[in-house]
């Protein structure tokens, strides 16, 4: 919200912020962006209203708090699937990927100037942009495709047990 008045106060037509769902702050959020233009508040949507959203952004917004619970949460790879580059406060794991396979900018939670610089960077830049989408796409195929890491899950946990079997080990 903040980013959005930010980029509002300067003028920028061009970003536009949809931040899908409900969640416990939703009402505040709502009262608070009140007279935003360029922030879209639709609630609880569909699987055809994301995809429409995935299909026409220009990147993924993983916007967490100083010390979140870390991971990979699903919410990148959805992103991902789509081809957008992340923009992610994410730290650990997350940011290391996004740096070693070029998938995206991280900035430091709650840093409103770090998240508004990777904006601006990734908007301004349709070369990048277009490079990172391609990396985004690809990354997802080879690290985030279900019907791909679920075979090879299931290779790893067979070849678990056989291995366990054959030594005795018990569970």
């Amino acid at each position: 919200m903040e980013a959005a008045q930010s980029f509002s106060q300067l003028g920028r037509t061009d970003i536009c912020f949809v931040l899908a769902g409900t969640g416990e702050k939703f009402d505040l959020i709502g009262e608070k962006a009140s007279g935003l233009k360029n922030l879209v508040l639709p609630g609880w949507i569909g699987q055809k209203e994301i995809g429409a959203l995935l299909m026409r952004g220009y990147a993924g917004l993983l916007s967490y708090i100083k010390d979140a619970p870390q991971g990979l949460p699903n919410k990148p790879f959805e992103y991902l699937s789509a081809g957008l580059p992340l923009i992610s406060s994410l730290e650990g794991e997350m940011a290391e990927l996004i740096d070693r396979h070029k998938i995206g900018l991280n900035y430091l939670p709650g840093d409103l100037e770090g998240l508004c610089h990777c904006m601006e960077r990734l908007l301004d830049n349709p070369d990048l942009r277009k490079e990172m989408s391609q990396n985004a796409l690809r990354f997802f195929e080879e690290h985030g495709d279900s019907d791909k890491i679920y075979d090879e899950y299931a290779g790893h946990i067979e070849r678990l047990v056989e291995y366990k079997t054959r030594r005795g080990i018990q569970q």
